[in-house]
């Protein structure tokens, strides 16, 4: 018999075992969620990144990539072995399985479909990979009647490269050297032209030519020897004497970018001091020489001699530097002797002229190749460069053309754009000059790291600043911007 005191008891066990259900549901919940909070915020799930391509998301159910690198294998007769010869890094393929799913699978489906058939290279994000620039090679969607609203893809990557086209540019120092022969083929002919009709005159001419020339000459001698001097050619020294030396002679401009040769000696300048002012010695003899027997008939050859000694300067010289010093000395206006009155008066004034342009021009000619080898250090001196130069031959263009020598006018001018274009073309790739400033004063090695990251370029910030010691370098100087 079923009392109201059993059916109370029945209900009340009822209730015991659905709170303890609940109780295990809430557990298990509770467990659930901690679980995959620990998934979440792990190293591993946090970097993660959605899949998509081309901005199309879809979820990634695997994938897998492709590495390694080309390698040509080389097998030969005899040998146990082979050559893998490495041609370089393989293209990573990459497959990924993945998949749409919702109500709007289809429109889903559709944007995938679209952004696999759009030519070039896109963009994937790739769940472990990351960004990466992408060919879709194959892509295939499949779909299921017993899964419904999802369909499955396949892709096949492979990584894309920048289309890359040669590219071209100008031989800067090829345009000037071919200019400065042009100017050179001018200068002589306007030489020729005016001193043929000179020497005419008789022995009288030739003796003025030849005192004009002694002139000159010694004037290259002298150039030649100071660009020339041992005490120019110690800062091509290795060590840190020459790299001193560097810094007396021009400040942070005369560092080098490569380092000099461990095998140079002091005796080995001795030596190369010698043989350049014996070969500008002999130079300057052969124009003299040359001036002495000037006569209508050999006046072709003259200007040959002439510009081989601006040549021969130039080379002698112990750095890029000193050859553009000694090329700007010799290019300067002689001052010439007044001829007597009369005929044979005027015709000597005429050699002397004649001369004198021939020179400046050869000198001038030689300094624009000299500019064309030399490398400039910052932007500003490259635009120092191109100042000096450029005010020279235009000081010789606007005398050409005051002649009437047409062809060396037009020469030099062409010389000029040459030397402009490569001078700005390098001149562009350097640091320029800029300001330093620092509450206080600093070590040269504390500056150099924080300027440049390199505490090797101290010696060049203390030569710029000229400061007494470089643990005390001046609050304020110029040094190179990079």
């Amino acid at each position: 018999m079923v009392t109201p005191v059993t059916i109370a008891q029945g209900a009340q066990a009822l209730a015991q075992n659905a709170s303890g259900i609940a109780q295990g549901l809430s557990n298990a919940l509770s467990g659930a969620q901690s679980a995959l909070g620990a998934l979440a915020n792990g190293s591993f799930w946090a970097q993660l990144r959605p899949a998509s391509f081309r901005g199309v998301p879809f979820a990634v159910v695997s994938g897998g990539v492709r590495v390694g690198r080309r390698v040509a294998v080389h097998e030969y007769p005899k040998r146990d072995s082979v050559w893998p010869e490495d041609l370089g890094r393989h293209p990573r393929r990459l497959q990924v399985q993945g998949f749409v799913v919702g109500d709007d699978a289809i429109a889903q489906r559709e944007r995938l479909v679209a952004a696999c058939e759009t030519q070039g290279a896109g963009e994937l994000v790739h769940p472990t990979l990351g960004r990466l620039r992408v060919s879709a090679l194959d892509v295939e969607f499949a779909e299921h009647r017993d899964k419904g609203r999802v369909f499955e893809v396949t892709f096949s990557f492979i990584e894309a490269g920048e289309r890359v086209f040669p590219s071209a540019q100008t031989d800067t120092k090829s345009l000037v050297s071919l200019a400065a022969q042009n100017a050179n083929l001018a200068a002589a002919a306007d030489f020729v032209t005016k001193a043929v009709q000179a020497l005419e005159n008789g022995a009288a001419v030739a003796q003025a030519a030849l005192s004009t020339a002694t002139k000159w000459t010694s004037a290259a001698l002298s150039a030649a020897n100071d660009a020339a001097s041992l005490v120019n050619m110690v800062a091509v020294l290795p060590g840190s004497f020459g790299r001193q030396a560097q810094a007396l002679l021009s400040g942070f401009t005369s560092f080098q970018k490569s380092q000099p040769a461990s095998s140079i000696t002091v005796q080995t300048l001795e030596g190369q001091a010698s043989s350049s002012r014996t070969q500008t010695a002999t130079a300057a003899a052969a124009v003299t020489s040359s001036a002495g027997g000037l006569s209508p008939t050999t006046a072709s050859a003259y200007p040959a001699t002439v510009q081989a000694l601006p040549q021969i300067v130039q080379q002698s010289a112990a750095t890029p530097r000193d050859a553009l010093r000694a090329l700007i000395a010799l290019a300067q206006p002689q001052a010439l002797s007044t001829p007597p009155s009369g005929a044979i008066g005027a015709a000597m004034g005429d050699i002397q002229s004649a001369q004198g342009d021939l020179f400046r021009r050869a000198a001038v000619v030689a300094l624009a190749q000299a500019a064309s080898s030399y490398q400039p250090f910052s932007a500003d001196d490259a635009a120092t460069v191109r100042s000096s130069v450029t005010q020279l031959l235009d000081d010789e263009i606007t005398t050409g053309g005051d002649e009437g020598d047409d062809d060396t006018y037009l020469a030099l001018r062409a010389l000029r754009a040459a030397v402009v274009q490569d001078l700005n073309t390098r001149g562009a790739l350097m640091p320029s000059v800029v300001w330093v400033r620092t509450a206080a004063s600093m070590p040269a090695l504390a500056l150099a790291q924080r300027l440049y990251r390199d505490p090797s370029r101290a010696d060049e910030l203390v030569a710029e600043a000229d400061t007494a010691h470089p643990a005390f370098m001046p609050t304020a100087f110029r040094a190179l911007a990079s």
